[in-house]
């Protein structure tokens, strides 16, 4: 997933800017089956379950996709071609209707978490619906209702109330439903959520 645009360098280097998106909550509204793209892949993670003799690299999985002729549709070399490949050999989350998926972006310490990057794999099939709750570790700039830059109210500038300064989210597991008997939690053994 390389950043062929220069668009990534903002997303989360904010020195001198403001705070960093350190979770995201993804939130799956359709179903993908195994074949019709979509998923959300951890281009820097493999799946938890892959021996390491197993694990392909990008040559190698773009081979076997081609062979496959599961992106016949698409243009060899392509970002898309290359994003399906590692959708295809690396930690990859399938949506299915009522799933989610936490990952933080930053460390304890504060520090970028690399295992986090992440990306949307192309749809090849049918259509994909998710939405992203995002939360960050200091007020956002730029909205309606978001706090000033020092230098906006040196000159005066008012700043426009639209709701409550705080807002309070609660995510509670109550072990109760048996549909989420099965769900897995990734971390490595430091301790860092992944």
């Amino acid at each position: 997933m390389s950043d062929k645009s220069g668009r990534e360098a903002h997303d989360y280097d904010s020195a001198h800017r403001g705070g960093n998106r350190f979770a995201t909550i993804l939130l799956y509204m359709s179903d993908m089956d195994e074949k019709d793209g979509g998923e959300t892949v951890f281009s820097e993670a493999w799946p938890p379950e892959l021996p390491e003799s197993e694990r392909l690299s990008l040559t190698a999985a773009l081979k076997e996709l081609r062979n496959s002729g599961d992106v016949s549709m698409l243009k060899a070399g392509s970002w898309e071609e290359e994003m399906v490949a590692k959708c295809r050999s690396r930690l990859a989350v399938r949506p299915n209707s009522g799933r989610a998926v936490l990952f933080y972006s930053q460390l304890p310490s504060g520090a970028e978490d690399l295992s986090s990057k992440h990306g949307g794999c192309p749809v090849l099939a049918g259509e994909k619906w998710a939405a992203n709750l995002w939360a960050w570790n200091t007020p956002r700039e730029g909205f309606d209702g978001s706090p000033l830059k020092n230098a906006a109210r040196a000159q005066g500038e008012q700043q426009i109330s639209t709701g409550p300064s705080k807002l309070k989210a609660v995510f509670k597991n109550s072990g109760t439903d048996p549909a989420f008997r099965t769900a897995e939690l990734y971390f490595d053994e430091s301790g860092y959520w992944g």
